[in-house]
């Protein structure tokens, strides 16, 4: 039975890309969230709902976990909906959120109650993260190129981490701008852009640390100065194989 832990102790990753299939910065993330469970043979489940429950992402869940020990599962709400979420999300060690459509992601999750029972997952020290989308959703604001509006935008996320979260942030060219008219307009929150093979080790609610995936993406720190977006890029620490 798992006990509400301090905040000091919660944990997020939150990461910058989906990775693809071409380099291991996913993999290494992976490793990390199982290390910080501190269980020898934790529980990690992987949820797509970002992507409508498409087999790809359960795939490469699969495929980066392959021989490590740990209990992979998968959860998918566009299937009959288990009755207990909250007891599902409490029997893990890790939750990794896989990319897609924020907006989709985030809108199911209400309608289900998995926002809140995700919140009550990390209370009680589940590690808690994901890439893209799945970086995007555990933070106040996440910052959101929309598909279907042509516009990037700043959603309500489940605020377990403080600010703003920008995903793609070296990879997309219409995201920086955009996310510093955001802020500077006051419709964002200051926060942080993340590279695609970047993330963040989040701790509590807003210690910050910088990883690297590849040991050349970094984190940009955002935030408004004078009426202006200012820019700085934190230290990172490469994450190990």
């Amino acid at each position: 039975m798992r006990s509400i832990v301090p905040e000091t102790a919660r944990n997020i990753v939150a990461m910058g890309g989906a990775f693809g299939y071409d380099n291991d910065a996913g993999k290494r993330f992976l490793k990390l969230m199982l290390r910080l469970t501190g269980k020898r043979k934790p529980r990690i489940m992987f949820v797509g709902t970002a992507s409508g429950d498409h087999d790809y992402g359960r795939v490469w869940f699969y495929s980066q976990l392959a021989g490590r020990n740990c209990y992979p599962s998968v959860l998918k709400l566009f299937e009959p909906v288990p009755s207990d979420l909250t007891s599902l999300v409490l029997s893990q060690d890790a939750i990794f959120v896989g990319g897609g459509n924020s907006t989709a992601l985030l809108g199911v999750w209400r309608a289900y109650g998995f926002d809140k029972a995700l919140t009550t997952a990390w209370e009680h020290g589940v590690v808690c993260g994901g890439a893209s989308a799945g970086g995007i959703c555990w933070f106040e604001q996440g910052i959101s190129a929309s598909s279907y509006t042509d516009k990037v935008v700043a959603l309500q996320g489940l605020g377990l981490a403080r600010g703003s979260f920008n995903p793609h942030y070296d990879t997309d060219p219409k995201r920086r701008p955009a996310y510093h008219k955001l802020i500077e307009t006051g419709i964002a929150l200051d926060g942080i852009g993340v590279d695609e093979t970047a993330a963040v080790h989040i701790t509590g609610r807003d210690n910050v640390r910088a990883l690297s995936g590849d040991g050349k993406s970094a984190c940009h720190r955002v935030f408004l100065d004078g009426g202006k977006a200012v820019e700085t890029t934190l230290p990172v620490s490469v994450v190990r194989r």
